[in-house]
């Protein structure tokens, strides 16, 4: 199993139903280690498996809130490459 994160613990996150949160920790699990460019090709194959009909989805409020708690727990050089993924491709 996963370690889970600090972020992931935040009584913000408490509303959002386990199975998002599953997803997001193995998102995040895999996303580490990578340079802005592979960020962005790993978010894009992530965001075609989600235009399967059966893919979960999440709506503008719960990916805010998300990344909202995210940042709270990051370093100054993860907020920036988080920002960057919601300005090029989430557009909250």
């Amino acid at each position: 199993m996963m370690e889970r994160p600090a972020w992931m613990q935040d009584k913000a996150l408490e509303h959002i139903p386990a199975e998002k949160l599953e997803m997001l920790l193995e998102i995040h699990d895999k996303s580490k280690g990578k340079n802005q460019k592979e960020l962005m090709a790993y978010f894009a194959q992530i965001s075609q498996r989600q235009q399967d009909k059966n893919a979960l989805t999440f709506t503008r409020d719960e990916l805010r809130l998300i990344f909202n708690t995210i940042k709270k727990y990051a370093t100054q050089e993860e907020q920036s490459r988080i920002e960057k993924v919601i300005e090029k491709r989430i557009k909250l």
